[in-house]
């Protein structure tokens, strides 16, 4: 059986600045600078529950994604498709959706032109989250979780392909076929902005 971080210790693997208390800090800068960041990082690794995985009961549905939560008139998929363009996207104003853009995937370093071919990869999947403590979330920290565009290292634009290849799994089962960009995919996977945890989970 696999292990993981449990209930309120999993949910560290990703930003979660949407689904934060009103009075929450600034996220801990866990960057690696020095020998002595290592350490920090170490110890306060070492005060987090390691529990077993909780995967009954997901459902993709669970997590209402593609919304606007920020109520800046775009949703989430829009936000990324124009945030990952490789130049400037050209947005419909009144309706916040990107008519035209080119993309290059992190993942397999494919591009396009043609936004049906990208999708919006939840960096840590779903179902992933869930079985790591989200299933003790409300639907609406479910729901800030699946659209958080407040980093940009939870949500990335990427190939169709690649994404659906990726599916659900985590590091340890799936990497990007483009090996430059494996060490970003184990880091953005498992970044640790401890004040951002939800206040219930």
């Amino acid at each position: 059986t696999r292990w993981r971080v449990a209930a309120a210790s999993a949910t560290l693997v990703v930003g979660l600045a949407a689904v934060a208390t009103a009075d929450a800090q600034p996220s801990v800068d866990l960057r690696l600078q020095s020998a002595s960041d290592t350490y920090q990082a170490i110890e306060l690794l070492k005060t987090i529950r390691i529990e077993r995985e909780r995967g009954a009961g997901y459902r993709r549905t669970l997590f209402k994604h593609w919304v606007d939560i920020d109520g800046d008139g775009c949703d989430a998929r829009e936000q990324v498709l124009k945030r990952d363009a490789t130049g400037l996207a050209q947005v419909d104003p009144f309706k916040c959706f990107v008519v035209e853009a080119d993309w290059l995937s992190p993942y397999d370093g494919k591009k396009t032109s043609d936004r049906t071919e990208v999708d919006i990869d939840h960096v840590v999947a779903l179902k992933e989250a869930w079985d790591s403590g989200a299933w003790a979330w409300t639907e609406a920290q479910r729901t800030a979780y699946a659209n958080d565009t407040t980093d940009s290292r939870s949500l990335l634009a990427v190939s169709s392909s690649s994404n659906r290849s990726k599916s659900d799994k985590d590091p340890s089962n799936w990497l990007p076929p483009l090996k430059s960009d494996r060490k970003s995919t184990r880091l953005n996977s498992s970044h640790i902005p401890l004040s951002r945890m939800p206040s219930s989970a």
